[in-house]
This record gives structure tokens, C-alpha cells and sequence, in this order.
């Protein structure tokens, strides 16, 4: 006899039968429809069908289809402007590209401050395009802007300036003294 618990409601088969290994139960129904059941208990004496051993479980074999959990570990950015989120576990994830602006005129941008630029009527509307293609500038990731001043050459003229301010600054000082000198002799 089989019996199969199905929502707490007990079921039993007719004609249960048992070959080399193989049981077939017909003849029970589950939720109005009949059904057949086949279980392969493998060959009697191989360990090739359901097994039972007496001995602690042990998992030999795992073969994963996935990869672990990632946290967010950081951010890259491409040449071609694409950025992407690092996580801790190596998977790399596409976020968003960035877009480079390029304008018809951009002799016509306002400044507003710094480095920053409003278009105008003059200097057009603004070009999206991808990073490296047509009029759009490269992306240089993970690099700092370097000055375009030469430190020397500014050094060199802020110490003639102050030596020209000292020298102009000596120069009153002596002119204030000479009149005070010329005074003198006049009283």
C-alpha cells in the first residue's frame, strides 16, 4: 500500500507493484485527477539509485551555477565614460555613461565662474556625444587636472615684484628723508 499526505488528507493506492528496483503506484488520486507515481530505488546492492548510508552526512560535490553575494566596494570610470560599480566579490556592474558636451561656438559660452560655462544663444546648444568620437574630448580616469602654470616662472616673478616693491618702498623712504633734509635747511 502507499499512502501520500497531500494538504493533511490521507491517500492510498490500489495496485502497488514492485519490479527490479522500480515502484509504480496507480490508481490514487490528488486534487480530483489520477495520477501515477514512479520511483527509482536503483538496483539492489549498487549505490546507484536512493541511498541510505550509516554514517554522518558529508557533502562531497557542490556545484555552484551563481556567484556570492557582493557588497559595493567602489566606482570606476572608463575612457569611453562609462562607469561602473566594483563589488567584493569581482563582479563589475555598468551604471552609466557619461556624456561629453561639445558646443558649435565655444568661444560664445559665458563663464560664470572658474571653470564653469552657460551656453548661450552665441555659443548654441549643446552636443551630447560619446567619449574619443567626433568633437567630444577624451576622458582621462583616475587623473588629476594639472596646472597649466609654471611654478618656476611664477615664483621667480612674485620674488622680482617683492623686490620691486622693496626697492620702490626704500626709494620714498629716502626721497621723505631728503625733504625733510631740504626743510631743515631752509629754516
Amino acid at each position: 500500500d502507499l499512502v501520500v499526505s497531500a494538504d493533511g488528507e490521507e491517500l492510498s493506492s490500489d495496485g502497488a507493484e514492485e519490479e527490479a528496483g522500480a515502484w509504480t503506484a496507480d490508481g490514487f488520486s490528488a486534487v480530483g485527477a489520477s495520477t501515477t507515481a514512479t520511483f527509482d530505488l536503483g538496483t539492489i546492492g549498487k549505490p546507484d539509485g536512493m541511498t541510505q548510508y550509516s554514517d554522518t552526512f558529508t557533502t562531497y560535490f557542490i556545484k555552484q551555477n551563481g556567484i556570492r553575494f557582493g557588497v559595493f566596494n567602489g566606482v570606476t570610470i572608463a575612457e569611453t565614460g562609462l562607469v561602473s560599480a566594483l563589488f567584493d566579490n569581482g563582479q563589475t556592474t555598468p551604471i552609466f555613461k557619461i556624456p561629453i558636451a561639445s558646443f558649435n561656438n565655444a568661444n560664445g559660452l559665458q563663464s560664470i565662474s572658474g571653470n564653469v560655462f552657460r551656453a548661450t544663444d552665441t555659443s548654441g546648444s549643446a552636443l551630447l556625444n560619446v567619449a574619443g568620437t567626433g568633437a567630444a574630448g577624451k576622458i582621462a580616469p583616475s587623473a588629476l587636472e594639472a596646472s597649466n602654470i609654471d611654478i618656476a616662472t611664477e615664483f621667480t616673478s612674485m620674488i622680482v615684484t617683492q623686490q620691486a616693491y622693496s626697492a620702490s618702498a626704500k626709494i620714498i623712504t629716502v626721497a621723505d628723508e631728503m625733504l625733510d633734509e631740504v626743510i631743515r635747511i631752509i629754516r
